[in-house]
């Protein structure tokens, strides 16, 4: 379960924990991550950091120019399940884990 940072009045601040930070380069062809976690879903956060990401996530993904895009300098946040790994093309794009 992702932990959330609570505020003194046990409000959500809208902040989560960030782990396991992975630099994927899929510029000349896709690139994909290892699992996020073999036995639980994760919340994960997708930035793409140089060029117009495309990514696709799965057992054994990989990213071609029909999958969703994510433009330079804009982040993502998706739902990764249980033993599937994120693949990119396009550029690079920085993966993070929520805790």
């Amino acid at each position: 379960m992702t932990k959330i940072v609570m505020d003194l009045n046990g409000r959500s601040t809208g902040v989560v924990e960030l782990v396991k930070n992975t630099d994927l380069d899929g510029t000349n062809a896709s690139a994909a991550s290892g699992v996020i976690d073999a036995t639980r879903g994760r919340l994960v956060r997708l930035v793409a950091t140089s060029g117009n990401v495309r990514y696709v996530t799965g057992a054994t993904p990989v990213a071609d120019s029909t999958d969703i895009i994510i433009m330079e300098g804009s982040e993502l946040w998706i739902p990764v399940a249980a033993g599937h790994k994120v693949a990119v093309i396009g550029g690079k794009c920085n993966v993070s884990v929520a805790l």
